[in-house]
């Protein structure tokens, strides 16, 4: 699920920016980090990176996230087997429960509610367009970057 604010994240390689952008639009963070390094690329690196770090330095850190409550912790699980045995079983009864809300909200034709579908495809929609405009920023500080390179007048073969 996305959250509302945009945050960097603690399990993120670089920063966390990256990986903040795609929990906040809720999108794997791979294709979001391939968009941003093909950024920096395309803008001569300098501008890019120089952007990379201002939003890491004017995006906050997710207050939520900490590097122990992260995959990274080399700590131990200390849970005995009763204990995860319970968590499994609440799990599983917790999974059921929504998978029969989920079932029963099948109408007498055995459609599904509309409405949850259509929240559906409004996130996928949002998602596809995030993923446009970033690609569309690629596209223009590339082509901005290439027109500063070739002397940014286009004048200079004529005479007054």
């Amino acid at each position: 699920m996305a959250t509302k604010r945009l945050y960097r994240s603690p399990r993120g390689k670089i920063f966390g920016v990256c990986t903040g952008l795609a929990e906040w639009r809720d999108l794997p963070a791979d294709p979001v980090r391939l968009i941003v390094f093909l950024v920096v690329l395309a803008t001569g690196i300098f501008p890019g990176a120089l952007i990379y770090l201002l939003a890491a330095l004017m995006i906050p850190m997710n207050p939520e996230g900490s590097y122990d409550s992260t995959i990274y912790s080399n700590d131990a699980p200390d849970s005995s087997e009763e204990e995860l045995k319970a968590e499994y079983e609440r799990l599983k009864r917790k999974v059921e429960k929504k998978w029969k809300v989920r079932c029963s909200t099948r109408n007498a034709t055995g459609t599904t509610d509309s409405t949850k579908e259509t929240d559906m495809l409004k996130d996928t929609n949002a998602n596809k367009i995030f993923l446009i405009i970033l690609v569309l920023i690629l596209a223009l500080s590339f082509s901005l970057y290439k027109d500063g390179r070739s002397g940014g007048s286009s004048n200079a073969g004529t005479s007054r």
